[in-house]
C-alpha cells in the first residue's frame, strides 16, 4: 500500500488497449528497492508503469535506456506473433472454406445420384445387414468398425447404402429393407472414391460419428428361394482374433420369398473372391410395383380407417411422463427396471419422432394400395421409434417381409393394440 501510494509514471502511456495486462515483477539485490512493472501487451505498443519507493526516483531515469530497449525488443516479438498468428488464422479459414466446398460439392452429387436410383426402378448398391429401420427413420452412432468406418467415410456425406436385418429366429437375412442416406459423417471421403463399386482400402479412421435417415424401401433381387448373396454382416468369424464381432462382407442365406426372380441362379453379386473388408454392390429393386396393383376394398380401407383413433391413443400415452409412473409399465428407456421415469423426457421424444415421420398417409376411401402401405410404414415407425422407447414388441422387419397390405394392416393393428395394453398398465409386456 505505501509503494503504491507514492507511485508514478515515469512516461505516459501510449495507446493502452483492453488486453490483457501481465504483471512481472523485478526484486533488485537492494532490500530498499522494489520495482514493479505493469505491461498491458496490446497490438500497436506497450505501456509501462513503473512504481517504486521515494528514495529511488532517480533510479528510473538511469534505466530509460534499458526501457527502451526492452519495448523495442518486446514490440518486435509481439509483432512477430500477431503476424504468425495471422497466417495461421487465414491457412485455417482457407482450409475451412476448402472442407465445405468439397462437402457442398459432395451433397450436390449425391442428390443427383439419389434422385437417379429411386426413379430407375433398379439400383446397384452395397447392403449391410445393420439394423430395423424404416423410411424417415434416422439412426445416430459411434463406429469404432475399420470396415463400417472405411465404407461411411468412402461413401461420405450423402452417401447411399441399403439397411437389411436379421431374422434371428431363421438366423437368415431380410430381403426387405431401407436405402439409407448418410445425413452426417464426421470425415470426409478421399477424392478418388466413387459409388457403387469395390470400397477401396486405405487406412480406416479410428472412430466415426455417423447419423443415416432411411430414404425408401427397397428389396434386394435375388430367386425366390435358396439365394445367397453377398453383404455385409457383423460375424465374430470376420475377426482374425475371433475376440468380437466386426463387419464383413461375405456370402449370406435369405429368407426364402415369393417375390424373387428365378433365373436359374442362386447368387447375384459373388463370382468374384474378395476380401472381407470389401465390399460390392447389390442389386435392389426401389419401385416395388407390386405394391400398386392391390385391389383395394372397403374392408381394408375400415381396417385402416379404425387403426387411426389407436395410433391417437397411443401417442398420447407413449407421450405422458404420468404413464412411467406405473412401473409396471415395460419400456427400455427406463433409468432403472422397477423405478419411476425414462432417459428421455417422452413429450419431446415423441414430438422429434411425429418431426421426422411427417404428416400421417391417413387413409380414406380415395386412398390407392401405395398409400396404404405408407400408412402401415408411418404407424411401425412410430411404435418402434429412434431412438428407442421400448415400449412395443418389435414390428417393423416382419413389416418389410409382408407381401400384402392386408397383412400389413393386421400386423399393425396386433402391435398397436399390444403397446397400448402395456402403456395402460393393463397387459404389461
Amino acid at each position: 500500500a505505501d509503494v503504491l501510494a507514492n507511485a508514478h509514471v515515469s512516461r505516459p502511456p501510449a495507446c493502452v488497449s483492453s488486453s490483457s495486462a501481465i504483471l512481472i515483477a523485478q526484486a533488485t539485490s537492494s532490500t530498499s528497492v522494489s520495482s514493479f512493472v505493469l505491461a498491458s501487451t496490446t497490438t500497436t505498443s506497450t505501456a509501462i508503469i513503473d512504481v517504486t519507493n521515494n528514495d529511488n526516483d532517480n533510479s528510473s531515469e538511469n534505466n530509460n535506456n534499458d526501457d527502451d530497449d526492452n519495448d523495442s525488443n518486446m514490440m518486435a516479438e509481439l509483432s512477430r506473433r500477431i503476424s504468425d498468428l495471422s497466417e495461421s488464422e487465414r491457412q485455417t479459414s482457407e482450409t475451412f472454406e476448402q472442407g465445405l466446398q468439397r462437402r457442398v460439392a459432395s451433397v450436390a452429387k449425391s442428390d443427383q445420384f439419389e434422385a437417379q436410383a429411386l426413379t430407375s426402378g433398379t439400383t446397384n448398391l452395397p447392403a449391410i445387414a445393420f439394423d430395423q429401420l424404416l423410411p424417415n427413420q434416422r439412426l445416430a452412432g459411434r463406429t469404432t468398425d475399420p470396415t463400417f468406418g472405411r465404407l461411411l467415410r468412402d461413401l461420405g456425406l450423402g452417401g447411399l447404402f441399403v439397411v437389411v436385418s436379421l431374422d434371428a429366429r431363421a438366423r437368415k437375412v431380410r430381403r426387405s429393407g431401407v436405402v439409407a442416406r448418410i445425413e452426417y459423417v464426421d470425415v470426409d471421403a478421399p477424392e478418388s472414391s466413387s459409388w457403387g463399386g469395390v470400397g477401396p482400402g486405405g487406412e480406416a479412421p479410428t472412430a466415426v460419428d455417423f447419423r443415416i435417415v432411411g430414404r425408401a424401401r427397397c428389396r434386394i433381387l435375388g430367386p425366390t428361394t435358396n439365394m445367397e448373396c453377398r453383404v455385409g454382416r457383423w460375424r465374430r468369424g470376420h475377426d482374425p482374433d475371433g475376440e468380437e464381432a466386426v463387419l464383413g462382407f461375405a456370402k449370406e442365406r435369405f429368407l426364402d420369398s415369393d417375390s424373387g426372380v428365378d433365373d436359374g441362379t442362386t447368387v447375384f453379386n459373388g463370382a468374384a473372391d474378395f476380401v472381407l473388408s470389401e465390399w460390392t454392390p447389390v442389386k435392389v429393386d426401389v419401385a416395388l410395383e407390386n405394391e400398386d396393383t392391390e385391389e383395394m376394398t372397403d374392408q381394408i380401407i375400415e381396417k385402416a380407417q379404425r387403426i387411426v383413433p389407436m395410433l391417437q391413443q397411443w401417442i398420447e400415452l407413449a407421450s405422458s411422463s404420468n404413464t412411467y409412473d406405473n412401473i409396471d409399465v415395460v419400456a427400455s428407456a427406463r433409468i432403472k427396471k422397477g423405478e419411476a421415469g425414462l432417459l428421455t423426457d417422452p413429450q419431446k421424444h415423441i414430438s422429434s419422432v411425429l418431426k421426422d415421420l411427417g404428416q400421417m398417409p391417413e387413409p380414406s376411401p380415395d386412398s390407392t394400395s401405395r398409400s396404404l402401405h405408407e400408412f402401415c410404414f408411418w404407424g411401425a415407425a412410430l411404435i418402434n421409434p429412434l431412438p428407442p422407447l421400448g415400449v412395443s414388441l418389435e414390428v417393423r422387419g416382419r413389416m418389410l417381409e409382408a407381401t400384402s397390405i392386408e397383412k400389413r394392416l393386421d400386423l399393425l393393428e396386433r402391435t398397436v393394440s399390444r403397446s397400448i395394453q402395456n402403456l395402460d398398465g393393463t397387459r404389461p409386456l
